[in-house]
């Protein structure tokens, strides 16, 4: 039985999909909302990496260079997106993101570890 979502030949038995994990056999189940947690997870991920390039480019332009004095504003402005990938991995339900989310999240602490240790 072939996958109608990624056309991958499947045992005819088979309840959802090797490749992909659509459903074989139509339901009349609501669809599942765990794409739209997706999509809301991954645009938080964007959203916080915008959030820090707005606030550099803000202080950089209305000349506020005081604030790196007040605050180690570097490490505090990579902490944010860090974070967030963290907290995207371990909640968001597709596995190839989930991967794809704690890989971003070890090169940042990687980052983190070597603007720390120099």
């Amino acid at each position: 039985m072939k996958c109608t979502a990624c056309r991958i030949e499947n045992k005819e038995n088979a309840q959802y999909c090797r490749n992909c994990g659509a459903p074989l056999h139509p339901t009349n189940q609501a669809p599942d909302s765990s794409s739209n947690k997706t999509i809301w997870l991954l645009l938080a991920v964007i959203a916080s990496f915008v959030v820090v390039e707005l606030g550099y480019f803000l202080i950089s332009t209305f000349e506020l260079d005081f604030i790196y004095d007040v605050v180690n504003l570097f490490s505090f402005m990579t902490l944010i997106p860090t974070l967030t990938l963290l907290i995207a991995a371990v909640l968001i339900p597709n596995q190839k993101a989930k991967i794809a989310l704690f890989i971003g999240f070890g090169l940042m602490l990687l980052f983190l570890a070597g603007y720390y240790i120099s």
